[in-house]
C-alpha cells in the first residue's frame, strides 16, 4: 500500500466485500480476527487499526432497532509510528516526527481542535481536519506533543456499497 487514497476508496464497503478483503490480505501482517466489540481489526505487526461502524449505526431506518447484530462498514482506520512504512505520504505531508507546532504549519489551524482532560480516559490532545470526504485527526502526547497516532475517517458515516443480503 503506498497512498492512503488507496484505502480510503473503500470507505462504506461491508467488511465481507471481496475486494476491499483482498486489500486487507494484502496490507496486514499477522492480523487480529475482527472484534466485534471494539469493531476493530488490528495489525499485530505494523499496529495499523483498521475500524468499522455497526451499519444500524449508519442507517436513518434502523435509529431504533438495537445496534447488536448489524454489519461492520468500514469507516477509519489509525496510523502508528509502526505504521509507517506502509505509506509513502502522510496527509499535509506531516511525518511521525513532526510535533504540534510543526503539525500546525504544515496543515493549517485545524477544523476542531480539543485540548482536555476526560474522566476514565485521561488527557486528550487531539487536531481534526476535514479534507472533502475525509476527517483526519492528529492525536498528540500532552506531554511532549509528539504524534500519538493519525486517525483517518469517513466524515459522514455512510454506507456506499449495496448490501447483498
Amino acid at each position: 500500500m503506498k497512498s492512503i487514497n488507496e484505502l480510503t476508496k473503500y470507505f462504506g464497503y461491508y467488511k465481507t466485500n471481496t475486494e476491499f478483503q483482498s486489500i486487507l490480505d494484502m496490507l496486514l501482517i499477522s492480523p487480529s480476527k475482527y472484534d466485534s466489540k471494539s469493531l476493530y481489526i488490528v495489525c499485530k505487526k505494523s499496529k495499523l487499526e483498521i475500524g468499522f461502524t455497526n451499519e444500524r449505526m449508519i442507517r436513518e431506518a434502523d435509529k431504533d432497532k438495537p445496534i447488536k447484530g448489524g454489519r461492520p462498514i468500514f469507516t477509519h482506520f489509525n496510523i502508528y509510528p509502526s505504521t509507517y512504512s506502509l505509506f509513502d505520504k502522510f496527509p499535509f505531508d506531516v511525518l511521525f516526527l513532526d510535533k504540534f507546532d510543526v503539525v500546525r504549519q504544515k496543515a493549517g489551524t485545524p477544523t476542531q481542535s480539543i485540548d482536555e482532560n476526560i474522566p476514565i480516559l485521561g488527557w486528550n490532545k487531539l487536531d481534526i481536519y476535514d479534507i472533502d470526504l475525509l476527517s483526519v485527526s492528529f492525536n498528540y502526547n500532552p506531554s511532549d506533543n509528539s504524534i500519538l497516532f493519525i486517525q483517518v475517517a469517513q466524515k459522514e458515516k455512510k454506507i456506499i456499497e449495496s448490501s447483498k443480503e
